[in-house]
């Protein structure tokens, strides 16, 4: 055998080998970076997506804020309807309904003057006194279960 040329292949090799080996370190180590890059870039979408939906929570819980002050500022104002007539008052039992009636229509958000009865309503459409005072008994007893049996 040959020793000189082994010798020559070895020492050929060995550098060869070596520069393989640190190829494949440095090729390890930008994939641990990739791969630690991919890592941080999920948990900050992950943080985004909390963050998105916390914001998202809050605005609801503004609106919903906002929702309920309009709310009581309507039950302030149906309270003070309701307070504005002196109990002592001789005042007869339609005064007191008309005072109630505008509380209602405070409290339900209605205008002054809107039809929202069915009696309203028929009157509205032109039905006759007469014939709306023939229905109304049978609207009374009119049961939604019962019918639809």
């Amino acid at each position: 055998m040959n020793t000189e040329s082994t010798s020559t292949a070895v020492a050929v090799v060995e550098p060869t080998l070596a520069s393989v080996r640190a190829e494949r370190e440095e090729l390890a180590a930008k994939a641990a970076e990739a791969r630690r890059l991919r890592e941080k870039t999920y948990a900050l979408q992950r943080l985004d997506g909390l963050v998105i939906d916390v914001q998202r929570e809050i605005d609801d819980l503004d609106a919903e804020v906002k929702r309920l002050g309009e709310r009581r500022k309507k039950l302030e104002e149906t309270i003070a309807v309701g307070k504005s007539i002196d109990t002592n008052a001789a005042l007869t039992a339609d005064e007191i309904r008309e005072v109630t009636k505008k509380a209602a229509d405070v409290y339900y958000g209605r205008k002054e003057g809107e039809k929202t009865g069915a009696i309203e309503v028929l009157k509205s459409r032109g039905i006759p006194d007469d014939v709306i005072h023939f229905i109304q008994p049978h609207f009374s007893g009119f049961d939604l279960r019962q019918a639809r049996r």
